[in-house]
C-alpha cells in the first residue's frame, strides 16, 4: 500500500538554518520549551495503477522516548484523509545545560539552570551538550497496523529565553 502525507503547520516557529528535509518522514521542526502544533492528514490508496483509495478506518499514534508533553487529537476521520494534531511542547530533548555557581559559603557547585540555590555569583554556564537533535520517535499505525509510519522531528535549543535567563542569573548574585 502507499501513504499520502500531507503536514500543515498551525504553531511552527521559524527557525534560522533549520536542518528540516522538506520529506514525508520528518514533522516540521520546533524549539525546546516552545507550544507547537502540527495536522497530518493521512491518505492511503492499494499502490496500484491506477490507485484505489484504501479508507482508513483509525490511526494509533505515538511518542517514545519520555517526551510525554505532546498529544495526538484527530480532528478528522474522513477515511481518505484522516488527519491528526500533533502538539505540545517538547522539553528534555536537549540536556546539559547548566550554571557553575559560587556559593555563600565560598563553595563552588554545578546546578541545573532551573534549580538555582542562594549564591554569590555565576562563574560559568555550560550549554546543552547539542544546539539541535532530531528525534525519531513518532509512530502512527494506520487501520490497526495494516500500516506503521515512524517520523523524525528536530527539536532545537530555545536561546533566545536562555540568554534571558542567565543575564537574570548574572544580575541575582550579591
Amino acid at each position: 500500500m502507499a501513504v499520502t502525507i500531507t503536514k500543515t503547520s498551525i504553531t511552527i516557529p521559524t527557525i534560522s538554518n533549520d536542518a528540516y528535509p522538506g520529506t514525508d518522514d520528518y514533522l516540521f521542526s520546533v524549539v525546546q520549551g516552545t507550544a507547537f502544533a502540527i495536522d497530518v492528514t493521512f491518505a492511503l490508496d492499494d499502490g496500484a495503477e491506477p490507485p484505489v483509495d484504501v479508507p482508513i478506518t483509525s490511526v494509533s499514534s505515538s511518542l517514545s522516548g519520555g517526551y510525554t508533553s505532546v498529544s495526538f487529537t484527530v480532528m478528522d476521520t474522513n477515511p481518505l484523509a484522516y488527519r491528526v494534531r500533533v502538539s505540545g511542547t517538547l522539553t528534555n530533548v536537549l540536556t546539559g545545560e547548566s550554571y557553575q555557581l559560587l556559593l555563600n559559603d565560598g563553595s563552588l557547585t554545578t546546578v541545573s539552570v532551573n534549580s538555582l540555590p542562594a549564591y554569590r555569583s555565576i562563574t560559568a554556564w555550560n550549554l546543552p551538550t547539542e544546539l539541535y537533535k532530531s528525534i525519531n520517535n513518532y509512530s502512527f499505525s494506520l487501520n490497526s497496523g495494516a500500516e506503521v509510519i515512524t517520523m523524525n522531528q528536530y527539536v532545537y535549543w530555545a536561546i533566545d529565553p536562555s540568554i534571558t535567563a542567565f543575564k537574570a542569573v548574572v544580575a541575582g548574585g550579591i
